[in-house]
């Protein structure tokens, strides 16, 4: 486990570096790059390196990465690429779907309220994008939403789309992991899903 340790230290470090605004360099990004591919692997290969990354935090490492996204707006770019982005919300989707109990830390930590902000400021900044390019007002953006005399075709995103993607294979690991009829395990379902509900509201 010693390499998982080196990477988990690269990352917090590269995350740690708040000398850095704006965009970060493309070596940091190859970097970045680099070791979520290595992780995967690792993670792929066997699920003990899956949940003694998550015995060291790296889910929460993982959503700090991805909080970047918050500092991005139409004008200035995140910390990472879309591509590195898009790979750390695939590599969060593996460990999150390889195991239950992480799954499960994922659903009852504040994890998820911060993967649901990234996603609806992604998805805002996209959605404005639209607007801004096809030069509607403010007072109208409503109206384009449910005006079939504006076209309101939105390109596709990425990040938004492997964003909702792990939201997906975590709700699919929900009904999976809960799909029994028996009573006791039926409550915790029930619970667990009246917490997310009373979260997405």
């Amino acid at each position: 486990m010693t390499y998982e340790i080196t990477l988990f230290q690269e990352l917090s470090t590269l995350h740690a570096n708040d000398r850095i605004s704006g965009q970060w360099s493309a070596n940091m990004v190859r970097s970045v790059e680099r070791m979520l591919s290595d992780l995967e692997r690792l993670c792929q290969k066997n699920q003990q390196h899956t949940e003694y990354f998550h015995s060291i935090n790296g889910i929460s490492l993982l959503t700090k990465l991805l909080s970047r996204i918050l500092n991005g707006t139409n004008e200035r770019p995140t910390s990472l690429t879309d591509s590195a982005n898009t790979k750390l919300a695939n590599f969060y989707k593996l460990l999150c779907t390889q195991s239950w109990s992480i799954c499960h830390f994922f659903l009852q930590s504040s994890n998820i309220i911060s993967m649901l902000d990234i996603l609806y400021h992604r998805l805002n900044v996209s959605f404005f994008q639209v607007l801004k390019s096809k030069s509607i007002t403010f007072h109208f953006q409503f109206q384009v939403c449910i005006s079939s005399n504006v076209n309101t075709n939105f390109p596709y995103d990425p990040v938004v789309g492997s964003i909702c993607e792990f939201f997906s294979a975590i709700f699919e690991g929900i009904f999976q992991h809960y799909s029994s009829n028996n009573k006791e395990v039926q409550k915790e379902c029930d619970t667990l899903i009246l917490h997310v509900k009373d979260i997405i509201k």
